[in-house]
């Protein structure tokens, strides 16, 4: 659809036309698959290409007894770092973010989302 700059696609059952997906309902879903619906705090942290890693930081929150909602990781050219993003369960992180600094990782941003409106 990017590519082609196309904003909305068919949907055909047996032939017959029931229905458009558009670009809107691709994005709602995304919205829904991350949970930012919910209250939750991210936390962005700056993070090398090192084996384990991830696995550390899930342990972080893990041990605080508290939920991942997801999480996503990209490369950042200016940084040349990879920046992980944890959505956490929680409005209060604190705990969260003052171990991962004990352990050395860049923290970018805390954010905390009581909630969002649809």
């Amino acid at each position: 659809m990017r590519h082609n700059d196309i904003s909305g696609l068919p949907v055909v059952d047996e032939g017959n036309l029931v229905g458009i997906v558009t670009e809107t309902d691709i994005f709602d879903a995304f919205i829904d698959i991350l949970g930012v619906k919910k209250p939750h705090s991210r936390i962005d942290v700056y993070i090398m290409d090192r084996p384990g890693t991830l696995s550390d930081l899930i342990g972080i929150i893990s041990s605080k007894g508290i939920s991942l909602l997801n999480t996503v990781v990209y490369y950042d050219e200016k940084k040349d770092k990879y920046k992980a993003i944890l959505r956490v369960e929680t409005l209060d992180c604190e705990s969260i973010v003052e171990e991962i600094k004990k352990r050395d990782y860049e923290i970018d941003s805390v954010i905390v989302s009581p909630s969002i409106e649809k």
